[in-house]
């Protein structure tokens, strides 16, 4: 690390001895946002999720995902991976930055396209039913 960033009497270093790269996101006033569904037969596996990170760093702006409550960097695949979203699972893109409306239509259409993964797309497949307990196993 340069030392300039460690020593707060450092000219270049602000009160505290950290830089700051730009506003805090929260003052920044683009925000944009989509509801999307995800339609691939297998959900967002580590092809998908690598697609959708790998095309949210092109763009300036912090992306979300949003899920049950739950929020996810849109940029990191870790987080990505651990939302487990199979398909037919419903996710809020949010994008917050200068170019939050170009992120969020471009991350929305990669979705919709089911990431370019299926020439043939197969429906979802029906919900798994509760088997009940001990897996639905009757003595």
């Amino acid at each position: 690390m340069p030392s300039d960033l460690r020593d707060p009497r450092h000219p270049a270093a602000p009160p505290g001895g950290r830089r700051r790269t730009g506003p805090p996101m929260s003052q920044d006033p683009h925000l944009a946002r989509r509801r999307v569904e995800i339609t691939n037969a297998y959900g967002l596996h580590l092809r998908p999720a690598e697609k959708f990170v790998g095309l949210a760093g092109r763009f300036v702006a912090e992306v979300r995902v949003r899920h049950e409550g739950r929020e996810f960097n849109g940029k990191s695949i870790l987080d990505l991976m651990s939302l487990a979203a199979e398909c037919g699972t419903w996710l809020e893109v949010e994008a917050l930055g200068p170019d939050a409306e170009a992120a969020v239509a471009a991350l929305a259409e990669l979705v919709a396209a089911r990431f370019g993964e299926e020439a043939n797309p197969a429906p979802c497949p029906p919900p798994a039913t509760d088997p009940g307990p001990a897996g639905g196993l009757r003595p």
